[in-house]
């Protein structure tokens, strides 16, 4: 790095250096020169208090968010008891917990609200979301750090020169309270492929139901529904049938006054409505947080239940998109495009025999992440000649034909 860095009003540099540790604990003392403009040379002293922590235990690791910004998120790896029982076993799923609006991710409330579940075999993460209110709710840049996390714990591996088992960055259950309740729909609904279980914990349904549109100031109808269709796709209600085939547990307290148990009856409800269940536990007199919510006997019960293997089910399902470009896929088949923006795009996908069936509805362009070359593909009706592993499109007569090119997977940081 340069000896002098001009940084512009409002802008932000990284700068990354190595400390080695002689002593477990010892008092960093940053000294950073600067000068505004033309005045003269001015100095200032940061001290930084480093604490040399086990393993096993919750810390913090460093990466570099997709927008170029160091983040953080906090670490527990697998237990040295975990670690023995799966010594031969090469990769854990990965348990995602996500805080709520106001908390930080190093803070010991959250840290050690995992506690009594700390033999799981998983990786444990609790990622930052860039600031303590995950200022956009989990969704865009909060979400793309939850992503970021997720795949340097491969650099905290290397770094760590670690020889336990290994991560599956692909395979995650996420827990989350309050916005992080919130936040466990988002990542359910939008990444159902490698969301194999998940816990909402006093969440909130959306932001439309958390903080009704009818207080805000009147506009014409037009603009209301150019807003709602632009925040649709964060309206989990609309969403909920890309939930189908993974368990979820929902807990509320009887008398939470920060996020109404309505939030999570109704969605409960939903959930049933779009042909699947999810195991729901309302806490009589209990309010938005409480000692122990995150590990309940019914919670742990869940956690324990689902990190056991399971072999896949084949069954039929809908995937219901608002934005391709932030959905991944479900069962292996993803919407690439849409025919009208703003308008939600549905998928619904139905074996009969060897037949693969879709259906489609405002769809110009899906694709096949894995293919059984025994199978037969009708997508509206109409049969595939040709079916492969790739990507479909609809040409101008509105029929579907097989795009031959290499598909290229997005989501990955």
């Amino acid at each position: 790095m340069p000896a002098h860095v001009k940084i512009a009003p409002g802008q932000t540099r990284p700068v990354s250096f190595t400390i080695s540790l002689g002593q477990p604990d010892i008092l960093l003392v940053l000294l950073v020169e600067y000068s505004e403009s033309s005045s003269e040379l001015q100095s200032l002293d940061i001290e930084i208090k480093l604490q040399q922590s086990r393993i096993s235990e919750p810390h913090k690791y460093t990466f570099l968010h997709p927008s170029g910004i160091v983040s953080y998120a906090m670490i527990r790896p697998p237990s040295l008891e975990v670690s023995r029982q799966y010594a031969h076993t090469s990769k854990l799923p990965i348990l995602l917990n996500l805080h709520g609006a106001g908390l930080k991710a190093d803070d010991p409330q959250l840290t050690h609200s995992l506690d009594d579940v700390s033999v799981l075999p998983v990786w444990t993460i609790f990622p930052s979301g860039v600031t303590p209110w995950s200022g956009d709710d989990w969704h865009e840049w909060g979400w793309a750090d939850v992503e970021a996390a997720i795949y340097a714990i491969r650099d905290w591996i290397e770094a760590t020169a670690w020889t336990g088992p290994g991560v599956d960055l692909d395979r995650w259950i996420v827990a989350g309270h309050s916005n992080g309740g919130q936040g466990t729909w988002y990542a359910l609904t939008h990444r159902p492929d490698k969301v194999f279980a998940a816990a909402a914990i006093s969440g909130y349904l959306s932001i439309q139901a958390y903080v009704p549109f009818q207080l805000w100031r009147e506009v014409d109808p037009r603009l209301t529904g150019i807003i709602q269709a632009s925040l649709s796709n964060y309206r989990h209600e609309a969403l909920i049938s890309n939930a189908k085939g993974i368990p979820i547990f929902q807990q509320h307290g009887g008398a939470d006054d920060n996020v109404p148990p309505y939030h999570s009856r109704r969605m409960n409800q939903l959930i049933c409505e779009a042909d699947w269940t999810s195991e729901y536990h309302e806490v009589p007199g209990e309010g938005h947080w409480f000692d122990g919510i995150m590990t309940t006997t019914p919670l742990r019960r869940f956690y324990e239940e689902q990190v056991k293997e399971r072999s896949a089910r084949r069954q039929n399902f809908t995937l219901t998109v608002a934005n391709p470009r932030q959905t991944g896929p479900k069962n292996g088949v993803l919407i690439e495009q849409v025919l009208v923006p703003g308008q939600l795009a549905k998928l619904k996908v139905g074996w009969v025999g060897n037949v693969l069936s879709i259906r489609t509805s405002n769809i110009q362009r899906l694709a096949l992440l894995s293919w059984n070359s025994s199978n037969v593909l009708c997508i509206d009706g109409q049969t595939l000649s040709v079916a492969t592993t790739g990507q479909y499109q609809r040409d101008l007569q509105g029929s579907w034909q097989v795009r031959m090119f290499q598909l290229v997977l997005r989501h990955a940081c």
